[in-house]
């Protein structure tokens, strides 16, 4: 799976990208929306995990941005912020349609839980949507005999 992670951090971008590609994970990095929006341009990813607070473009207009564009708009979207910490910070992100909101600093564990759990989420309904595809050539090519 390919994951882009967005951080104007640069300790934080390196430790996360560590992380994942040990985990067996191509990993894509930005330092703010703007660049992310670049990378999405040419790269298809499976997940983005992205801070709030950068600048260009923040997290919250990045997550905006990706979820009008059809390819990304169901690709899980993590926020993963030391800055925006108040519970309506979280519901704001939440309402743009991240998947999920973790406040810094939580244990990487959790981090990697919560991306791994939505990556299944998101090849499970990739794979049933095919599913469907499959069976509706099926029945389209029996009513044709």
């Amino acid at each position: 799976m390919k994951i882009l992670i967005v951080d104007d951090v640069s300790e934080s971008l390196e430790l996360l990208k560590e992380v994942f590609e040990t985990l067996g994970h191509a990993v894509l990095t930005a330092s703010n929306g703007i660049e992310a929006l670049k990378i999405l341009e040419q790269e298809k990813v499976d997940a983005i995990i992205s801070d709030v607070l950068m600048p260009k473009m923040d997290g919250f207009q990045l997550c905006r941005e990706v979820k009008k564009i059809e390819f990304f708009k169901n690709v899980p979207f993590i926020f993963y912020t030391a800055n925006y910490t108040d519970p309506e910070d979280e519901k704001f992100g939440l309402s743009l349609g991240a998947d999920a909101y973790l406040v810094k600093p939580v244990d990487i564990q959790i981090l990697i839980n919560t991306v791994e759990k939505l990556l299944q989420k998101e090849k499970y309904q990739v794979s049933k949507i095919e599913s469907m595809r499959i069976k509706c050539m099926s029945l389209s090519e029996q009513t044709r005999c």
